[in-house]
């Protein structure tokens, strides 16, 4: 990125590197559901994923193209899960994600590389520069000159927009969020006649206990944040980007507390290493050298992943029910259930290979792969006679069943006009 490029991408408000991201995957998506979804090349990579992730998927279904595009799409993907059953090969990376992280990457090294110019620096300064993830995942390994610019630009910035970054996915995660309904409390019910009701809804019921929990999560931090901040606090909570945006669509009234919380202690950390960041590099070789250590040492601590506590609670609730329903599978009358529900998602059935799990999902996907051929064939202008059944809508149950978050847990929007576009 050159010195003008540089002064031109920091003239608008937000983060350069986050606008970028947007400004690709917007420009993949449509490339995708216009042209390209019937290349062979895309094909074989999407393919080779077994689709898209769930923020991609809800991004496609909102799509006017989305049943001919995921309908072709998935039809072969279901078809290599099919085949997949009974191997450990993991699935690729979905290929927008793959499209929209090269580009974030490239325009932050190429952003990166120009900081040490007096004039971009200063730019930089005035504009604000990075988000805070950008920022701590280009830290690593800089340029000892540009650290205290990267560094000071943070310590001003706290708002949700610095601290989260952008979030394109946000919107289409509460309107899905928004149909999944809590579970029925009844004390009186079983544990299993309680999971015999899950295993009635057309979703993996491992998947809808974790976006069950994620809702419960949100809604109970909205009320602590109110009565209990320094509880949580103390407790050391901390929230992942997408969980920080999760609070401004369904726990509004938490947004507040999280932003001062976790900008408060961002810039705790900072002041901590600050000792560490020298104003800039002395110049000789040992010197440049004993800087880059200095740098990496207060880079490091910033930079460290921290665990989201919405994050491990989703997995632990997801976890506690994969293992009761493959439990309960010794029990014959929810075995026979199982039989005749949706099942697990082709993730989680990786993730504990039952015997009964998989015949049930081959079954499952078999039918799939029949739908969606059925779809297409009857899509055909010569078929048009034909009356469309269930086969209709076999673009958005298959997403479901190879991964049932795409829709936060909550089964397919059938008959509903999917949503999913910013607002």
């Amino acid at each position: 990125m050159s010195q003008p490029e540089v002064l031109r991408a920091l003239d608008d408000p937000g983060c350069p590197v986050c606008r970028a991201g947007a400004w690709t995957e917007e420009r993949t998506v449509h490339a995708l559901v216009t042209e390209h979804y019937t290349d062979g090349y895309v094909i074989a990579l999407v393919r080779d994923a077994l689709g898209f992730c769930p923020a991609h998927v809800r991004r496609l279904a909102g799509r006017l193209e989305a049943p001919y595009v995921l309908r072709l799409l998935y039809g072969e993907a279901t078809r290599v899960a099919l085949a997949r059953l009974r191997t450990a090969r993991r699935r690729a990376s979905c290929q927008l994600c793959t499209f929209k992280g090269r580009s974030e990457r490239a325009t932050l090294r190429m952003l990166l590389h120009a900081l040490p110019r007096p004039s971009a620096a200063a730019a930089y300064r005035t504009h604000g520069g990075l988000c805070v993830p950008h920022a701590l995942a280009g830290l690593a390994g800089a340029d000892p000159r540009i650290v205290p610019v990267v560094i000071e630009a943070l310590y001003e910035r706290r708002s949700l927009q610095d601290l989260g970054g952008e979030d394109t996915d946000r919107v289409a995660r509460h309107r899905a969020r928004s149909r999944l309904m809590p579970a029925a409390g009844d004390p009186v019910c079983s544990t299993l006649t309680a999971l015999r009701d899950r295993l009635a809804l057309a979703t993996c019921p491992a998947c809808l206990a974790g976006g069950r929990m994620e809702r419960r999560y949100l809604t109970w931090l909205n009320a602590e944040s109110a009565t209990n901040p320094d509880g949580l606090a103390a407790e050391g909570t901390w929230l992942c980007p997408r969980h920080l945006w999760d609070l401004t669509t369904d726990a509004s009234g938490a947004i507040a507390w999280a932003v001062q919380y976790h900008g408060g202690r961002l810039g705790a950390e900072i002041d901590r290493w600050r000792p560490l960041i020298r104003s800039r590099s002395r110049g000789k070789l040992m010197g440049w050298l004993q800087d880059r250590s200095a740098m990496r040492r207060a880079v490091e601590p910033l930079g460290r992943q921290r665990r989201c506590s919405a994050c491990v609670t989703v997995e632990t609730a997801e976890r506690r029910e994969l293992d009761l329903v493959v439990t309960a599978l010794t029990d014959r009358p929810t075995r026979a259930v199982y039989y005749e529900s949706h099942g697990l998602c082709w993730r989680h059935a990786q993730i504990r290979p039952d015997p009964a799990v998989r015949e049930v999902l081959a079954a499952r996907l078999g039918v799939l792969v029949w739908e969606l051929d059925e779809g297409g064939r009857k899509s055909a202008w010569s078929s048009r006679h034909e009356s469309h059944g269930d086969e209709a809508r076999a673009w958005l149950r298959a997403p479901v069943q190879l991964d049932g978050r795409a829709f936060l847990g909550a089964p397919p929007p059938l008959g509903e006009h999917v949503e999913t576009q910013g607002d």
